[in-house]
């Protein structure tokens, strides 16, 4: 019974971080948000982290001109 209440926990988190990032998260987020989970995160600081790496991603490899 636990593990089905901490899949539901899960899940639930999951819904909250994609309503914050206001779009789906991939696969490598929903793990990482399971992880912060456990580890007593909020799902709008790990979307605050997810939205950081992703400016951080763009800012490394931004895009490229169309020729």
């Amino acid at each position: 019974m636990d593990q089905v209440n901490d899949l539901d926990a899960d899940n639930l988190f999951v819904r909250k971080l994609g309503a914050a990032l206001k779009r789906d998260p991939v696969d490598n987020e929903i793990e990482y948000a399971k992880k912060r989970r456990q580890e007593g995160a909020d799902p709008d600081a790990v979307a605050t982290e997810v939205r950081e790496d992703d400016e951080a991603i763009a800012v490394r490899n931004p895009p490229r001109a169309s020729p």
